[in-house]
């Protein structure tokens, strides 16, 4: 991801945290956002869980789109780092779930084919498992083309 476009979803964050959500506890204060946008982009699952561990309880709305151009751009685009992503699910299986769960509507299809094909041709030694569950993650958004009408005969 582009340098901009992590540095704009970081910047989202902040602008969407709430009074509400930020006297409960449920997201960072603005200004800790604000200073983390300045110092922070995703590159590399490295700074993806990062950011989950920071910010993950703000997944929602334009942050949780964010996420998933993120995780759909790394798995689109980084597959051959797979082995990287799968050190820190196991070391966080919450950071599996979060991963799986962004791989969603607002992925690109062409950005899903890659991942579909990175899963079923491309897995790693000893990530099977991880490769089966991004599959069937990214099966749910394959786009079916509606067929075309039958075109019936018309009787007279």
């Amino acid at each position: 991801m582009k340098r901009n476009q992590a540095l704009a979803l970081i910047a989202l964050l902040a602008a969407s945290v709430g009074r509400a959500d930020a006297e409960a506890g449920a997201c960072p204060n603005v200004q800790a956002v604000e200073t983390e946008a300045q110092a922070t982009y995703i590159e590399s699952w490295a700074d993806l869980y990062r950011s989950f561990l920071r910010f993950g309880q703000c997944d929602e709305g334009v942050i949780a789109a964010g996420f998933s151009n993120a995780v759909g751009t790394m798995l689109a685009h980084r597959w051959n780092e797979l082995a990287r992503l799968q050190s820190f699910t196991n070391i966080n299986p919450k950071f599996e779930s979060f991963v799986l769960r962004h791989i969603d509507d607002s992925v690109s299809p062409k950005d899903v084919d890659l991942i579909l094909k990175g899963a079923t041709t491309a897995c790693p030694t000893g990530a099977q498992r991880l490769c089966a569950k991004i599959e069937a993650a990214a099966s749910k958004e394959v786009i079916i083309p509606k067929s075309q009408p039958i075109a019936r005969p018309v009787r007279r």
